[in-house]
């Protein structure tokens, strides 16, 4: 009777460890250096892969630790997705021999741009058509839906922030694309706080006053509170806005744009 109930159990287990593994054995594993690549490729790829991201979404991408595990992920994926300016990749290949195809994306400005969003969908989609022939139609229809998405809310946020357009606003250099997208007057950007000297700090604040600036934005990654003195000295408005997707990319715009509506209107 023991014999038999040691057998069941084992045999329960071996079950249980299929039925486990059933729903990412097919999985394709994808490495990705950012969340702006993986927050697209979850989208597109869905249930079809298997998404690993290097660099958490709040943390400066060319300031940050990698993590211990690494090593074990990229020797156990197919692809690496990744921008082009990640200095740090040597660290993990010089020393290491890791059978996996880097792609590099072409796509270059600032990906929480819809319009911008939207080409890196439609490269990181025809990547994966390559890759995984037998679910091209599945990877299409997954890109019908999100750039159907995209092109909504950024209609939505462009008629939105027409009354806003023309507003003068002093930046982190990281946002000043983003914020002239959205037809914003970017009168002067800085740079990481580590740049920022008397000299600098002087002629952001005559700019500030003699334009009448009431809003400074810094980017999270590259300095929240880079500018938050020199705002508050003048009586001017602060926000940071964030250049990477920490839960979703979706979530992550409707958050800048939330900010930016509070300090604008």
């Amino acid at each position: 009777m023991i014999i038999k109930t040691i057998r069941y159990i084992i045999f329960l287990f071996f079950v249980s460890v299929i039925y486990a593994n059933d729903g990412t054995k097919n999985k394709i594993n994808v490495v990705c250096s950012t969340t702006l690549i993986s927050s697209i490729l979850e989208q597109i790829g869905k249930d079809k892969v298997n998404t690993i991201t290097i660099i958490p979404g709040g943390v400066c991408p060319g300031h940050f630790d990698l993590p211990i595990g690494i090593i074990t992920d990229l020797y156990n994926s197919k692809i690496f997705f990744y921008h082009g300016w990640e200095k740090w990749l040597d660290k993990i290949f010089s020393k290491q021999y890791i059978n996996i195809r880097m792609i590099k994306l072409s796509i270059s400005g600032n990906w929480m741009i819809p319009d911008i969003n939207k080409k890196a969908a439609i490269e990181i989609k025809n990547y994966l058509c390559e890759i995984d022939v037998e679910n091209i139609k599945y990877y299409e229809k997954n890109l019908d839906d999100y750039v159907k998405k995209l092109d909504e809310i950024s209609e939505n946020i462009k008629k939105d922030f027409v009354k806003n357009s023309g507003k003068k606003v002093i930046s982190s250099v990281m946002q000043k694309e983003f914020l002239e997208w959205l037809g914003l007057d970017v009168l002067m950007t800085y740079g990481r706080t580590e740049e920022l000297n008397v000299k600098k700090i002087k002629t952001l604040v005559e700019v500030a006053k003699k334009h009448n600036v009431k809003v400074f934005v810094d980017n999270l990654q590259s300095g929240a509170n880079t500018a938050k003195n020199i705002a508050k000295d003048i009586k001017a408005r602060h926000i940071f806005l964030s250049n990477f997707p920490d839960r979703t990319y979706f979530a992550t715009l409707e958050e800048n744009i939330k900010k930016l509506k509070e300090v604008l209107e």
